[in-house]
C-alpha cells in the first residue's frame, strides 16, 4: 500500500517534537512553538525548509550555518546542541545540490564544530563532502558585526542562511540563555547577517528549541499573546527571553540538532535520496568528538554525551525514526 508523502512528512515534524514531555510544562510549550511556525509554513516545516531549499539551492552556491550557544563560565566552548545539526544539515546540502556550506560562529566555538564535521566525515564513509564546507570565524566584537557581515557577504555572496541553535537579541538588544541570564557580551552579533538577507531577499531558516533563537521573531510578531513565546527574563531589561529576530521559516524541534535532521529527512523524501540521512552510528561519533573537543551539555553543563540532558541513546532513536520514515516512503513507492 502507498503511503502518501504528506503523512511522511507530518511524521518527521513529530519525531522531532519527542523528549519534552518527561519535563513539566515542555510539551505545551513546544506544542504552542510548533502550532506558531506551522500557521506561519502553512504545511510540515520539514516540508517547508526542504522545498524553500531546492527551489534555492543549485551547486556552487554558498549558503551559510550560524550556531554556536553558550557563555562562560558555564559552556566557555558551547553546547551539544548546534554542531551535530549544523554538520548533518552541511553534509546533507553538498550531497543534494553541490553546494558550499560557510559554518558561522565566534572562534571559541571552532574547536567542537570542526571536530564534529570531522567525525561525521570519517564515521559517514562519503568524506568527500567534507572538503566543500568551510569555517567562517566571526569577530567576538559587537560594534564590528555590521561590518563583518557585510566583508563576508560580499566575499561569498551567499543565496540562503541557516541558523540552528543560534541565540539572538529581544525587543531591546538582549539575548537571553534559557534561564534568562544576559548572555549578550558572549555571542556576536550574527544577527547582522540576517538582516543583510532580508534587504536583498536571500531565503533564510532559523531552527531552534525554546524561543531565544535567531528567526523566532517571525512567531513573535504573528502569535504575540502565546504565553510560551514570551518567557520572562531574569535580567535588568526586564523583558523576555523571546529573540524578535525574524526568518522566512522557522523550524521547531524538541533539540535544535532535531530541527536540523529533519530538514535533511525532509529533503530525503523530496529528492527521494535516502541518503542525505546520517546513521545512528554517526550520531554517537559526532557527540563524542564534540564533547571531547570542550562542548558540554546545554542544560546541566556537563561534558557528557547528552544533548539538553537527553540521553545517547535517545538521540540515536530519533535519527532511526527518521530514516525509518524515509525508508518506508521508498518501500511503499517500490511496491507499486
Amino acid at each position: 500500500m502507498r503511503v502518501a508523502p504528506s503523512r511522511i512528512l507530518e511524521t518527521i515534524d513529530r519525531i522531532c517534537l519527542l523528549g519534552g514531555a518527561g519535563v513539566t510544562g515542555r510539551a505545551r510549550e513546544l506544542a504552542r512553538l510548533y502550532k506558531a511556525a506551522r500557521s506561519l509554513a502553512g504545511e510540515p516545516l520539514c516540508a517547508a525548509s526542504a522545498r524553500r531549499l531546492e527551489a534555492t539551492l543549485h551547486p556552487g552556491a554558498a549558503v551559510l550555518l550560524l550556531t554556536g550557544a553558550g557563555a562562560p563560565p558555564r559552556l566557555p566552548r558551547g553546547e551539544t546542541d548546534g554542531p551535530l545539526g549544523a554538520a548533518v544539515l552541511a553534509r546533507g546540502l553538498v550531497l543534494a545540490f553541490g553546494t558550499r556550506p560557510l559554518v558561522v560562529a565566534e572562534a571559541r566555538f571552532r574547536g567542537p564544530i570542526m571536530a564534529t564535521l570531522d567525525a561525521l566525515a570519517d564515521s559517514a564513509g562519503d568524506g568527500s563532502w567534507r572538503r566543500a564546507v568551510r569555517y567562517a570565524p566571526f569577530p567576538s566584537r559587537r560594534n564590528s558585526a555590521t561590518r563583518a557581515a557585510a566583508a563576508l557577504w560580499d566575499r561569498v555572496s551567499p543565496v540562503a542562511i541557516i541558523s540552528i541553535e543560534r541565540l539572538g537579541p529581544n525587543s531591546r538588544g538582549v539575548t537571553h540563555n534559557v534561564m534568562g541570564e544576559d548572555v549578550t557580551a558572549a555571542h556576536a552579533g550574527v544577527e547582522s547577517l540576517l538582516t543583510l538577507a532580508r534587504r536583498r531577499g536571500v531565503l533564510t531558516i532559523g531552527v531552534g528549541d525554546r524561543g531565544n533563537e535567531l528567526g523566532f521573531g517571525s512567531i513573535m510578531t504573528r502569535r504575540s499573546r502565546i504565553a510560551s513565546l514570551a518567557r520572562p527574563c531574569a535580567c535588568p531589561c526586564r523583558s523576555t527571553i523571546t529573540c524578535t529576530v525574524p526568518a522566512e521559516v522557522v523550524v521547531v524541534a524538541s533539540v535544535s540538532n532535531w530541527g536540523a535532521y529533519a530538514m535533511v529527512a525532509g529533503l530525503a523524501i523530496r529528492l527521494g535520496d535516502a541518503r542525505l540521512l546520517h546513521h545512528p552510528k554517526d550520531e554517537t561519533r559526532m557527540l563524542k568528538a564534540c564533547v571531547l573537543a570542550g562542548a558540554r551539555d546545554g542544560i546541566s553543563a556537563q561534558r557528557r554525551l547528552t544533548v539538553d540532558a537527553l540521553s545517547l541513546k535517545l538521540q540515536r532513536a530519533v535519527v532511526t525514526l527518521l530514516r525509518g520514515a524515509v525508508a518506508r516512503l521508498k518501500a511503499s513507492e517500490s511496491n507499486l
